[in-house]
């Protein structure tokens, strides 16, 4: 009986390596909060993540959010490396006008605009016309922290009926240039990030503040030794300033939450670094008696919805992930 459930098993997560393809992540933006100087400034880089797996096409060359501040948090600056002065573009492009050469047009003097409502919201707008900045950092955020708080990143409402928004409208977000399309294609300028993104949300506090939390993974930087090897949820060895230090989509806070060793990727069951058939196939084993918990080196990645359990629904998740059907983490 164990043999034909076996054989069935292998069948079908075989049938499943075949729908496997390359997929890529989308693109998408997080918060990286630095930590806080005497004069209780805190710098927070807003960057790009999975970007570069698309930046060969597909080149950044807009973006609009808007940026809300809790109680006891201030905007003090807003910076970009990656949305140069237009000049300096300009002057980067090869075969482009000399040195010094290009002038600004009125009205056009940056391309890096920001619009505070008094405290709690400023609105960010940048346009970039050529590339000058290999960093995935958009924007490097400078915020007071007078007590422990919150910075918030959506996307932007526009109610200005003048302008077409009659409803209050929801904006995209980050919007790229095919460089292998004409510019009058419609398709040039495709949106990386749309106006669906969710709220995304770091912690800032005050210069000696307790119980730091500098990447906002919700492990405190006491916890986070960077060893590299996890312990226990008080010496997790995971990077204070990453607040996935595996990469695998879930914060490390929520992984060391349901149990699950952060430094592994959920879903890696053996424990290689990576999630590939080879894990599905491995937990279908071990659902089948075939291997032991000891036998799976990454025994709790291999809990793929975190249920506290291993069985078929984990291997089952695991197989979706690698057909590009679904993302791992705990909400399965």
């Amino acid at each position: 009986m164990k043999n034909f459930i076996t054989k069935h098993i292998m069948a079908f997560f075989t049938a499943f390596l075949f729908l496997t393809t390359t997929v890529y992540a989308e693109p998408s933006i997080e918060l990286i909060p630095g930590t806080p100087n005497a004069n209780n400034e805190t710098e927070i880089s807003v960057r790009l993540k999975n970007h570069t797996e698309y930046a060969e096409v597909l080149k950044a060359s807009g973006t609009a959010f808007t940026l809300e501040f809790s109680e006891g948090v201030t905007i003090a600056d807003v910076t970009s490396p990656f949305f140069d002065t237009f000049v300096n573009q300009f002057n980067a492009v090869q075969n482009g006008p000399e040195p010094g050469s290009y002038t600004v047009p009125d009205g056009f003097p940056a391309p890096l605009v920001t619009n505070d409502d008094g405290i709690t919201k400023t609105m960010v707008a940048a346009a970039r016309c050529m590339p000058t900045s290999e960093s995935n950092d958009l924007m490097i955020v400078k915020v007071i922290a007078t007590q422990n708080g919150t910075v918030t990143l959506k996307p932007t409402t526009l109610t200005n009926a003048s302008a077409g928004y009659v409803e209050p409208t929801k904006i995209d977000v980050l919007v790229g240039s095919d460089s292998t399309k004409n510019s009058n294609d419609p398709d040039a300028y495709p949106v990386l990030i749309g106006s669906d993104l969710g709220d995304i949300v770091t912690n800032v506090v005050p210069y000696g503040g307790g119980g730091l939390d500098t990447d906002g993974d919700g492990l405190l930087d006491s916890v986070e030794t960077n060893t590299g090897i996890y312990v226990d949820a008080n010496n997790t060895g995971t990077d204070p300033n990453n607040p996935d230090t595996d990469g695998d989509g879930m914060n490390d806070g929520d992984e060391v939450a349901a149990g699950h060793n952060p430094l592994l990727k959920l879903g890696d069951a053996d424990g290689s670094g990576s999630v590939n058939i080879f894990d599905a196939l491995i937990v279908a084993e071990y659902i089948a008696g075939i291997k032991t918990e000891s036998e799976l080196a990454g025994f709790s990645a291999a809990d793929a919805d975190c249920s506290g359990n291993i069985n078929i629904f984990d291997a089952l998740i695991i197989a979706e992930y690698l057909a590009g059907i679904s993302d791992l983490n705990c909400s399965k």
